[in-house]
């Protein structure tokens, strides 16, 4: 007999939980902070990308120049979405992030980070959960 699979959901985070609970903690915030960049900042980045787009061009590397031309348009379309806030909720027992719960055993670590406005932490999982 071989053995016995276990489920890919283990039913440790679940979208339902004991509503007679009420939260030590609760808050909305945006998934990233919004970094506010100048006009010069602009200006320059913009006047830096446009030489290597002309550079490609006259040296015939049009890879070089649509990549850069791509980084450009990506940068300005990623920079105008709006960032999703975040429902945060922290309980006895664990811890509701946009309605899934986690129980505090699944935590390896966990920090909130000192930045207003903030999630978590960059290129960290969320939560610290593993």
């Amino acid at each position: 007999m071989g053995r016995k699979q276990k489920p890919a959901f283990c039913g440790r985070i679940t979208r339902f939980m004991n509503t007679n609970t009420q939260p030590l903690l609760e808050w909305r915030a945006p998934a990233r902070i919004n970094h506010e960049k100048s006009d010069r900042w602009y200006l320059v980045s913009g006047i830096i990308c446009a030489i290597f787009v002309v550079y490609g061009i006259l040296t015939g590397a049009w890879t070089m120049s649509i990549t850069f031309g791509m980084i450009a348009g990506l940068y300005f379309y990623v920079r105008n979405l709006d960032h999703p806030l975040h429902y945060i909720r922290i309980f006895e027992g664990g811890i509701e992030f946009d309605g899934l719960y986690y129980i505090w055993p699944d935590f390896k670590h966990f920090w909130i980070p000192a930045s207003v406005g903030m999630t978590a932490g960059a290129g960290s999982s969320i939560f610290g959960i593993s």
